[in-house]
């Protein structure tokens, strides 16, 4: 095992976002690396550091919907502001049942304590609002395939609008034209138009909005976690409706939505293109939560029962659901607790027979559908004793009626992932951490997968510098190393990376995340001998704007495989953020 310098993802992007901003996001998500996101997902997270939830003044279902909150954590602070007032400070929020110092310092970047109790603090005076508004460009530059030919160049545009009132009612509108399109116009769009509240009427959403109800066997849409590695990661968390803020309408709903609190109880309904009629009843307690949900549309009907309770620490959930249409039904059941100081375990079981129909569920891994699949999955995270080490593992096993080896293969079809990543803060400023995966699939043409990763992590909070190296088997022996680093003020940054990789047959292929401008998300499926080089700065300015610019390429020096072509590409993305408090 190779060990390398990578930079640390605590050392925030350049994108000058709160320092952790990374760490935070995998510790909210549940997700193991940001490899294990998407970019709808990222933009979710980037959004509420912009635009800190406020929990002193949110219901439960703002609380809910915002997803960074399970619904036992809105229960509990509701029940803690009901008691004590509001809270005051970061302590004092770890304090609050259910939240603890670890989970509250990667709340942080995504809330704000602001409060009418404060000493000396006045009610606010009129209304405030603020405007947001993004531009993205970027042009690409494709090397000639042959000899003689030109090379082809592309462009792509997004551009995105969004104002707020008084942290309670917001609009915006997006627009996108991809690389590829044939058109000068934008081919893809989303706008949304929602209001929070916090009587009866919770929320209203008109345009582009987002649903996830119980464990994703009914209705969810939008994200799945790419692989289940931490045991936060297990169980989901139900944000019922919210505006989809994304560039496009590729993981939205489109029509009306909108959701009632009374007392313990919360009524969503919903109506979106094409022909899609939804509704949820859930009741709420402050140990856990049960709902009903049910859709019809034209192709298709379901009804689930979801349930999560926790008892003396541990976290009991699941949902069983049937469909309609097909008449089989499906299950997910799990449970969470902690062994001991230092030890959390998970588990999850989860039955999607072949005939159940996955449209508008949501998989527990984002590499499957909610059909064809019985699976079982462990999971564990582990710390010492001042938080020096730490790691988790995983182990899943899932069988899949439908699949059936190919040629002479005589395995059944069965996948076997196990999983271990281990870390050791050294010093402030040093980190190792080392990662494996094992990857047996009886159904495929290569059955065995194995990956090796290890990483030697150190910087300030001003700088960093770093090297990764990543190994993998399937067919053959490939790998993949790069170095970077970060230099960082408070008004400028500037990130670049050189990556080197050797990967001859598509069966080994790694993904590696790329940083890019703040609201674009990459993972690279690196394959053939290839070297890539990116370079990204940032910059923010008093009066609100923030400049960021991307500069890339990727060559393929050797061309050994004539497939493979190389491209460049520059990216500019400006942003304007301007909020005006005080008498409207």
């Amino acid at each position: 095992m190779i060990l390398c310098i990578l930079l640390s993802s605590s050392v925030t992007d350049v994108s000058s976002e709160p320092d952790g901003l990374e760490q935070a996001i995998l510790a909210i998500s549940g997700a193991a690396e940001l490899e294990d996101l998407d970019e709808d997902e990222i933009e979710r997270y980037r959004h509420f550091a912009a635009h800190p939830l406020p929990l002193n003044f949110a219901a439960r279902s703002r609380l809910v919907s915002s997803g960074l909150l399970t619904p036992y954590r809105a229960a509990s602070l509701l029940d803690y502001r009901q008691r004590n007032g509001d809270v005051l400070s970061l302590t004092e929020l770890a304090a609050v049942d259910g939240f603890g110092r670890e989970f509250v310092a990667a709340l942080a970047p995504f809330v704000s304590l602001e409060s009418s109790s404060l000493p000396g603090q006045r009610l606010r005076d009129g209304h405030s609002y603020e405007h947001e508004a993004a531009l993205r460009s970027s042009a690409k530059y494709q090397n000639p395939s042959k000899a003689g030919e030109r090379g082809e160049a592309d462009w792509n545009l997004a551009s995105k609008y969004l104002f707020t009132l008084d942290d309670s009612f917001e609009a915006g509108i997006a627009f996108k034209e991809p690389y590829g399109s044939p058109h000068s116009h934008p081919e893809a769009g989303a706008f949304h138009c929602s209001y929070s509240g916090r009587r009866w009427l919770s929320s209203l959403v008109l345009g582009d909005f987002q649903c996830r109800f119980g464990q994703g066997l009914c209705l969810w849409s939008g994200f799945s976690i790419g692989s289940l590695d931490r045991t936060t990661a297990a169980y989901r968390n139900p944000t019922f409706v919210s505006p989809y803020r994304g560039y496009d309408d590729s993981a939205s709903l489109k029509g009306a939505a909108a959701t009632f609190s009374f007392g313990h109880f919360n009524f969503s309904a919903l109506l979106a293109h094409p022909g899609l009629a939804a509704s949820n009843l859930s009741w709420y307690c402050r140990n856990g939560q049960l709902g009903l949900t049910g859709y019809y549309c034209p192709t298709g009907a379901k009804i689930s029962a979801d349930a999560r309770w926790n008892i003396q620490g541990v976290d009991l959930f699941g949902e069983f659901a049937f469909d309609i249409y097909n008449m089989v039904p499906a299950a997910i059941v799990g449970a969470r607790s902690s062994i001991g100081s230092y030890l959390k375990l998970a588990g999850l079981l989860r039955y999607y027979p072949t005939a159940y129909d996955p449209s508008y569920s949501g998989a527990a891994r984002g590499s499957t559908k909610c059909s064809d699949e019985h699976g079982v999955t462990l999971l564990g995270d582990w710390h010492s004793d001042g938080y020096d080490h730490r790691g988790n593992f995983s182990a899943d096993v899932v069988y899949r009626p439908s699949k059936r080896p190919e040629g002479p293969l005589s395995a059944e079809p069965l996948q076997i992932k196990l999983n271990s990543l281990w870390s050791w803060q050294v010093k402030d400023w040093l980190k190792l951490s080392a990662k494996a995966l094992y990857r047996y699939r009886g159904y495929d043409q290569f059955i065995h997968r194995a990956e090796l990763r290890s990483d030697l992590v150190f910087g300030t909070d001003d700088w960093s510098a770093g090297l990764r190296c990543h190994a993998a088997y399937s067919s053959s022996l490939a790998g993949l190393v790069y170095a970077d680093g970060l230099y960082r003020s408070g008004v400028f940054s500037i990130y670049g990376r050189l990556t080197a990789f050797h990967i001859d047959k598509w069966a080994d292929r790694i993904y590696c995340y790329e940083r890019d401008v703040p609201g674009s998300f990459s993972v690279t499926a690196c394959y053939g001998r290839g070297l890539s080089a990116a370079l990204v700065a940032g910059l923010n300015l008093p009066c609100g704007l923030k400049i960021h610019f991307r500069i890339s390429t990727l060559q393929y020096p050797t061309r050994d495989n004539p497939s493979r072509i190389g491209k460049s590409e520059a990216r500019l993305q400006l942003t304007y953020r301007c909020r005006v408090s005080g008498r409207s």
